[in-house]
């Protein structure tokens, strides 16, 4: 297909809308001690290799009310609680918060722990997977203070006090706001309700590049964190597997439409749903996968993906966003830079003051640094995840997931997730617990 009808179906399609284990671990570069203790943990290994593992059930217990985070949690008996956070430019986010796990309050504060959601997702990624493989719930069961953010745009973050998602305003927004405004409004709320100021952080996907953008824009909240994990972590996506990338050439003519139409909330249509899965999908794939737009974005893994739960996962994504949000995704992609959202010339220099979007800088993160990905993951492809572990200056685990198709959204809801992933992630910030 030529460069220019591969635009005109791409333009067309969404202007109907409006019509063997390898763990690498690195040396801790502020305490060559601790690396010592980490690579000298142990690991339990699975009787029969990584292809007999012992797996989850693949069905769930009959469900109360799994429509919300909140239903999701309650049915299973644990404790929880919704907070909600203004940011400072007037967006209001529900979080969710599990205090403590199916064993009691028990005694002394619980150290808290942020788990932050990535693209087109919702604080339900964690505890979909039930208390076997939900990492919201194994935490909780660990002895940790569980907090699920969300963000604007999200289905917790609809909301604001002067605008509507009717309002075209609403929807100004990208990961570069996320970063700098939504993620300190939800970690002032920890620290009040909490009374605590150290914390746990633990993204996938966009809730890594969060992460990455409070620690270059908001320095007074770099201290706070006691570790940080990034589960297919993001930053530059040069090497991006994702459709993103092939949509990436026009994203200026796309984006130029776009507002034209004024489609500023992500709702594709249909035609551009049948546009990706064309791509991406082929006569073996499951219907329900190639129907969805987080899956036909950031890949999937039929080995890992159980079939029984995909009317649960996408009953809550996807979750929403802006289209301004994808746009920023497809400019990474063809600026080779991790940087900020590029308004133009003109926007530019209103927004910064300089002609060019300004780069992050990741030298600026200083919690210790965790970081987990797959070979086969379309967002956070491995030769950028090289890429970012080379800037993180306080970078300790580089952990490649045992599984060569390891996908970008089996870290959420893959069968072996709580084996391949958690159990290890766990392992790790409780050695850098107070």
């Amino acid at each position: 297909m030529s460069r220019m009808s591969m635009l005109t179906l791409v333009l067309l399609s969404l202007a109907s809308s409006s019509l063997g284990r390898e763990w690498e671990v690195i040396e801790d570069r502020r305490n060559p001690h601790r690396s010592l203790e980490i690579a000298q943990g142990t690991w339990k290994e699975i009787p029969g290799g990584p292809h007999r593992r012992v797996r989850p059930p693949r069905t769930r217990p009959a469900t109360r009310d799994d429509d919300t985070t909140q239903g999701l949690i309650e049915q299973f008996g644990y404790p929880v609680e919704t907070h909600t956070v203004t940011t400072a430019d007037g967006y209001i986010i529900d979080m969710h918060r599990i205090p403590y796990g199916l064993s009691g309050p028990g005694e002394g504060p619980r150290i808290p722990v942020l788990l932050q959601h990535g693209l087109l997702c919702s604080s339900a990624d964690w505890v979909i997977s039930g208390p076997e493989s939900g990492l919201g719930f194994l935490l909780a069961d660990e002895g940790y203070d569980v907090w699920l953010g969300n963000v604007r745009g999200n289905t917790y973050g609809r909301r604001h006090v002067s605008l509507s998602p009717g309002d075209d305003d609403f929807w100004t927004f990208s990961w570069d706001q996320m970063g700098e405004l939504d993620l300190p409004a939800m970690l002032d709320k920890m620290l009040e309700v909490t009374g605590q100021d150290k914390f746990h952080y633990a993204g996938h996907s966009m809730g890594t590049i969060m992460f990455w953008v409070m620690s270059d824009m908001r320095p007074e909240y770099r201290d706070h964190f006691l570790s940080m994990h990034a589960m297919g972590p993001v930053s530059r996506v040069d090497h991006m597997m994702s459709p993103i990338a092939i949509i990436a050439p026009w994203v200026d003519e796309i984006q130029w439409l776009l507002e034209m139409l004024g489609l500023h909330e992500f709702l594709p249509s249909s035609a551009f749903m049948d546009l990706l899965a064309s791509l991406v999908c082929d006569d073996w794939s499951l219907p329900a996968v190639c129907s969805s737009i987080l899956f036909l974005l950031c890949g999937f893994d039929e080995a890992q993906l159980n079939e029984t739960m995909l009317p649960l996962i996408l009953s809550h994504t996807p979750a929403g966003t802006s289209t301004q949000n994808l746009v920023h995704f497809a400019q990474e992609v063809n600026a080779e830079k991790f940087q900020h959202y590029d308004w133009g010339k003109d926007g530019n220099l209103e927004h910064y003051g300089q002609e060019e979007p300004p780069e992050y800088d990741l030298s600026k993160v200083n919690a210790a640094v965790f970081l987990y990905w797959g070979q086969n993951d379309w967002l956070a492809a491995p030769d950028d995840v090289q890429w970012l572990s080379e800037q993180l200056h306080s970078l300790i685990g580089n952990f490649r997931v045992d599984f060569d198709d390891w996908n970008h959204l089996d870290f959420l809801w893959g069968i072996d997730a709580k084996i391949l992933v958690y159990d290890k992630l766990i392992e790790m910030m409780k050695l850098f617990d107070p």
